[in-house]
């Protein structure tokens, strides 16, 4: 999960015009551009960083940057930041990735990187990545993360890293193959000749050839030691003697050179390099803040002209930081004299970053000065949006930095903790925390805040279908939140609505409900939360299935959509995609029951892209669960059954989810499984496990139910026509089709009467059964319901057939007997035309043909059929030419109408 992004990270630095060109050096980066890697590795001090940045100025194809610092051994956070930096030369690369790390489940490394890799083939022209400073990165997650993008990178792309010693990668296996070239401190080292230009003519020393040549020996040609030695000389007198005492190690120069730098600078100027040395970035203004006076610009000026280390980080020279190494002797510094004073400069940033508006560097100086109390003041002020933003990471990140008391304290801050923990289904930690604020006393610190705690644990007692509780509690909070028109009770009571009017579906009293729900929309939009507003929208649609408003259903959609379109346009995509993910999975299988299916691949495989990346499983199922039914619809049976392992596995991780997700879970999988065939000749395992699904929860014909449970016995009654008991599936249906007779529920009531209808066919009572299935087309012709009775198969067919002879539903029912696969005798009779090509497909090419029609990319193709992603090109230009056809939607166009597909 992704925490904020520091943009100074990503600047290019800046260099000297006047620097000492190196072309050997140069050359030899030239030169790498041939394999993956330019691999730069020398101790601190001996210029890589000059090198490379000067190197870049020179190509013609762009450069994303990244400097890296100890942070970055968060994974989440590199990744955060790479892509930030890619995207700078490939637009857009790399935005599902920080998407999906503001997710509440982080995603697997693997997953993340094979999106940005997806994402960088489209580059329109070579560019370069450099990761500076690698030598920070020690975690093993990152540097399998960088592993994987080296192994499989991009043409376009071409990796730089500087770092003080070898990184722990492959580099040896790539040396072979002759990827890598690697430029190490003997080749960085200044020769003599270098050294000379560098001090007589850049720094104007006027320094005899005796002279440089015993620098260069004593420094070993090290750039950082010359360059100390240069700005020391620049003030001696008798230069030839400083020269003679530079001599011994590499620490003692280092040691003796910043002595000698420092103890020429006014005190004025050693305090600014100490005090601000706490900061990894920094300008003008934000250092008068810190230090408490006047004039820094003006001395940043001057350390500029006097060369003292000093990095620009943007091309207007306002923003800059200390070289690495001089920076780390300015902290130790600082530690040895100053120590007391440190918590106080950090307070003084987080002071500043606040008034600018940079909420991330104000809570991160709050939390390095331990002002607990302040940082958690910031992320109260700011977590509301947080919360409406689905930012879940960023939050949960700080507060577990916090002392529990510092949270505890701040009941506000702790009703948005307790959102977050809620929208990610982390309801173990959400109990903890309510308990915690009960037990302690501490809602009483907020009276107004109260509610919100109220509200959830509401919601949370309706999700674990303690309707009783749950109904209680939110109407009461609503109730107690209507006269308030704050932005947070708005929130609260827009929350406690929806809650509300889920409960009363599924109690079964829609006519309340429905009412409830539009309100709770309208209040979220009012209180600025788009996703809350999807996730009311999304459950609305359950209510508008059950009446059978499909029509209406879709205009909900379209308002969904359009919310979805003002966000992109608004460059809003932080933290938002969970939500936008399942509008296109409910989409997904609207469209599918229209039975256009190109058009539900084409939202589902939105949502896929997203759910590759990690998501709550139970959302990850429904997800995975319209593949397998698109799959099935045109054709792939196999593909479907390809998915049933991914879906038991979701399945067992939805277990932990509350009772009515997880019961959703349960009967939509046991509804894929009774509409699936095992192979001829062996037991039907699918109708076993749905049998068993059925026993272990306690399912009889015979038992009472209630609204919220119907689904799970229409799955039953389902069951029991599969194993040809079709007395109790009768008369479960009976009690079913009575119950949504009763409440209006006309959605629900054609799938009874549909499955009715094939209980009656198979009791050879074809009178009730026709009589049954003209009810159900009589209220499915105006929604537009088709694969409700296609999906039913042979049976369901052969009644239509029936039907359609000489009754007024006939034109309905031989419009869905055309949506049917074609049996064997229809395809010698019927239009299909396979053989007015010139050349027949193969199978192989059905196969893909199949793919194609639900909108599966190439690739994606050729990781469903484990084939080269060229040699899938290669298939589909074949396919194109059989066809006689330009793109891909003529080609299934086509495919159908010749009955190939």
């Amino acid at each position: 999960m992704a925490s904020p992004l520091l943009t100074t990270k990503l600047y290019l630095p800046q260099v000297r015009r006047d620097l000492v060109t190196r072309p050997r050096l140069l050359d030899r980066l030239d030169a790498g551009l041939a394999g993956r890697l330019n691999l730069v590795t020398a101790p601190a001090g001996f210029g890589k960083t000059t090198l490379i940045s000067f190197w870049l100025r020179r190509l013609t194809r762009p450069a994303a940057w990244l400097s890296l610092d100890e942070g970055d051994n968060d994974p989440a956070r590199f990744l955060n930041h790479l892509a930030a930096t890619l995207q700078r030369v490939v637009p857009g690369a790399g935005r599902s990735v920080q998407d999906a790390l503001q997710l509440a489940q982080t995603p697997p490394l693997e997953a993340l990187m094979t999106s940005l890799i997806n994402d960088l083939t489209l580059a329109a022209r070579d560019f370069v990545l450099v990761l500076d400073d690698y030598h920070l990165i020690r975690r093993a997650g990152v540097h399998r993360a960088v592993a994987f993008l080296l192994d499989r990178q991009p043409p376009a792309m071409h990796l730089v890293m500087a770092t003080r010693h070898d990184p722990p990668l492959p580099i040896p296996r790539w040396l072979v193959r002759g990827e890598v070239t690697v430029t190490r401190a003997a080749e960085l080292r200044f020769t003599e000749e270098e050294a000379a230009v560098f001090l007589n003519d850049l720094m104007g020393l006027d320094l005899s050839a005796e002279d440089v040549a015993a620098l260069e020996a004593h420094t070993e040609g090290w750039i950082a030691g010359l360059h100390l030695a240069a700005v020391s000389l620049r003030d001696q007198v008798e230069k030839h003697d400083f020269v003679a005492a530079v001599t011994g190690s590499q620490k003692y120069v280092l040691d003796y050179l910043m002595d000698e730098v420092l103890s020429q600078q006014p005190e004025e100027i050693q305090v600014f390099l100490r005090r601000t040395s706490v900061l990894e970035a920094f300008c003008g203004p934000l250092c008068d803040a810190v230090l408490g006076r006047t004039g820094s610009p003006e001395i940043i000026r001057r350390l500029k002209r006097d060369d003292l280390f000093l990095t620009a980080l943007d091309e207007k020279d306002r923003w800059f930081r200390y070289h690495h190494l001089f920076a780390g002797v300015l902290s130790q510094r600082l530690r040895d004299t100053e120590a007391e004073l440190i918590p106080e400069l950090h307070r003084r940033s987080s002071l500043w970053f606040e008034v600018e508006g940079r909420n991330d560097e104000a809570v991160q100086h709050a939390l390095l000065a331990r002002d607990y109390d302040r940082a958690a003041g910031l992320m109260e002020r700011i977590g509301r949006e947080l919360v409406i933003h689905e930012d879940y990471f960023t939050l949960v990140n700080w507060v577990s930095r916090l002392p529990k008391e510092a949270l505890h304290s701040r009941p506000v801050l702790c009703a948005y903790y307790a959102w977050t923990l809620f929208l990610a289904v982390r309801f173990d930690l959400l109990d903890q925390l309510l308990d915690s604020m009960k037990k302690g006393g501490y809602l009483n610190r907020a009276p107004g805040m109260a509610e919100h705690f109220t509200v959830l644990r509401g919601l949370t007692a309706y999700l674990r279908r303690d309707f009783r509780t749950g109904e209680a509690l939110v109407r009461g909070a609503a109730r107690r939140l209507e006269a308030s028109r704050d932005m947070d009770a708005l929130l609260a009571r827009g929350a406690a609505l929806w809650g509300l009017a889920g409960i009363l579906f599924h109690r079964g009293e829609l006519d309340q409900a429905e009412p409830i729900y539009a309100q709770a929309v309208e209040l979220n939009l009012q209180a600025g939360s788009f996703a809350a507003v999807l996730a009311a929208i999304g459950h609305w649609g359950y209510l508008m299935l059950a009446r059978g408003w499909r029509r209406r259903l879709r205009c909900s959609y379209d308002q969904a959509l359009d919310l979805m379109r003002t966000w992109t346009d608004r460059g809003e995509h932080r933290g938002r995609m969970l939500r936008s993910s399942m509008i296109y999975v409910r989409l997904c299988f609207f469209l599918y029951e229209n039975n256009e299916l190109v058009d539900a691949a084409q939202y589902l495989s939105q949502a896929l892209e997203i759910f590759k990346l990690g998501g709550v499983a139970h959302e990850r199922f429904a997800a995975y669960l319209a593949l397998a039914y698109l799959r099935r619809a045109t054709g792939d049976l196999a593909g479907a059954l390809d998915l049933l392992p991914r879906l038991r596995r979701l399945r067992g991780e939805s277990q932990a989810t509350p009772g009515l997700i997880r019961d959703l879970v349960d009967y939509s999988w046991a509804s894929l499984l009774l509409l699936l065939e095992s192979k001829p000749g062996q037991p039907d395992t699918y109708l076993a496990e749905a049998a068993h699904w059925a026993s272990s929860r306690g399912l009889d014909p015979e038992d009472e139910f209630d609204h919220r449970s119907e689904k799970e016995y229409l799955v039953l009654a389902r069951l029991l026509l599969a194993q040809r008991r079709t007395d109790e599936a009768a008369a479960l249906l009976e009690r079913l089709i009575l119950a949504a007779k009763k409440s209006g529920r006309n959605g629900d009531l054609i799938q009874y009467l549909a499955a009715r209808a094939l209980v009656f066919q198979a009791q050879d009572r074809t009178a009730a059964a026709v009589e049954a299935l003209s009810q159900a087309l009589s209220l499915a012709e105006p929604e537009g319901y088709i694969r409700t009775f296609v999906d039913q198969g042979p049976a369901m067919k052969e009644l239509l057939r029936v039907l359609a002879d000489g009754n007024e539903a006939s034109t309905y029912a031989a419009r869905l007997i055309e949506v049917f696969p074609k049996d064997r005798e229809e395809e010698k009779k019927g239009p299909v035309r396979a053989g007015a090509l010139v050349e027949p497909l193969t199978e192989r090419e059905v196969a893909i043909l199949r793919r194609m029609s639900v909108l599966f990319s190439n690739k994606e193709i050729a990781e469903d059929l484990h084939l080269s992603l060229n040699t899938i090109k290669w298939y589909v230009k074949n396919i194109f030419g059989k066809l006689a056809v330009e793109n891909r939607r003529e080609a299934v166009s086509k495919a159908r109408d010749l009955g190939l597909i």
